[in-house]
């Protein structure tokens, strides 16, 4: 007999249960890499890998990777970073506790360009048990979850008239159910959620490519909310597009047995990629920018660069999607975390648990 229950399932990147459950482990993988080309020829790169599992040790933990381009005067000219972050869920209070988050920049103001990638995937064994649905052992029911995403990209050129094709970024988030047998060992995989987003160039314009089921408002710089400031001075940027995804639920449901573990599995990733000689991209998901303006200054004034970071923020909490149906960042939920099956019991989990982690850097001197 299959029967339905509701679970509200938040990934900002996070989620809250209504129906606990049982969390037998979390594991995640962060990933950051950049590379760089110099005049079309491959040059450098960097990648930090970090890995979060049951030999435990504290969060939050992230990666950074980083490249940049200096003239015989240090003077820096061109710049990438790439950043993941995990955070522990069971530490906040609010909604969405930006357990997961992924940025990326990167500019060019010389022959350097950039290619780069970010990403982290959390992974959670998950047990509900008859006692706690209050249904009998081995019955199928339907769980109704939600997510709720929001992100920001921004692509830009100093230079009028020219070619964008091979300037982009990419937002892509997924969750996945993945069987287990007794043994613990991995069946078949049922893709629940799967979202792109992306800004491309395409000759002399900037396109919107995305998924159906997903809301991101786009265009100029000027659809972004003013921040009680003066204008922003734009005048050394010849074109700019932004696309903003405003905090918004995105229903779907999953079978699950009563006593049979699974996992769920949620990644988020930004790939990135700008040109040579005066363009950028910026990219965020899962939370605010931290990293943008000190990109973006390489081209316009540090006082643009810092107002644009902050107004694409608070694109971020204050964009409505179509139907209205805006997430408050404030509404307080204990316990919120990416699975939205977690209990009290969670934070005793995690404590002594250990990172592993990797670092490599092939950077030829500029």
């Amino acid at each position: 007999m299959q029967r339905r229950s509701s679970i509200t399932v938040l990934i900002v990147l996070a989620w809250a249960a209504s129906v606990s459950a049982e969390v037998v482990s979390i594991t995640a993988d962060l990933r950051s890499i950049v590379r760089s080309s110099i005049d079309g020829a491959e040059d450098s790169f960097d990648e930090a890998i970090e890995i979060f599992d049951e030999n435990g040790q504290a969060l939050p933990i992230s990666t950074r990777a980083n490249l940049e381009s200096r003239t015989g005067d240090d003077q820096v000219q061109a710049e990438a970073l790439a950043i993941s972050d995990f955070s522990d869920p069971s530490t906040s209070l609010f909604r969405n506790p930006q357990e997961i988050g992924a940025e990326a920049n990167c500019f060019s103001l010389d022959g350097t360009s950039y290619d780069m990638e970010t990403m982290v995937s959390e992974r959670r064994v998950i047990e509900f048990s008859a006692v706690e649905l209050n249904f009998p052992p081995d019955d199928m029911e339907t769980v109704q979850s939600a997510i709720f995403p929001s992100g920001v990209i921004g692509v830009w050129s100093l230079n009028e008239g020219i070619d964008l094709t091979g300037l982009s970024a990419d937002l892509i988030f997924t969750v996945d159910r993945i069987d287990l047998d007794e043994g613990g060992n991995e069946g078949g995989r049922t893709q629940l959620i799967a979202q792109r987003i992306a800004l491309r160039g395409d000759g002399m314009d900037v396109i919107l490519e995305q998924t159906e089921g997903i809301s991101v408002i786009s265009g100029g710089l000027e659809i972004l909310p003013g921040d009680g400031g003066s204008d922003v001075d734009v005048d050394a940027i010849a074109t700019a597009r932004v696309a903003v995804i405003p905090a918004q639920q995105i229903n779907y449901e999953y079978d699950v047995i009563v006593g049979e573990r699974f996992i769920l599995e949620a990644t988020v990733a930004i790939s990135a990629r700008n040109l040579a000689n005066g363009t950028g991209v910026t990219a965020v998901l899962g939370r605010p920018f931290d990293n943008a303006a000190e990109i973006i200054d390489l081209g316009v004034p540090s006082a643009t660069a810092r107002r644009l970071e902050s107004r694409m923020n608070l694109a971020l909490s204050t964009f409505e999607v179509d139907d209205g149906g805006l997430v408050s960042p404030d509404i307080r939920i204990p316990f919120c975390g990416v699975m939205g099956v977690e209990t009290a019991g969670l934070a005793i989990l995690l404590t002594g648990w250990r990172r592993r982690s990797r670092r490599d850097r092939n950077a030829t001197p500029c």
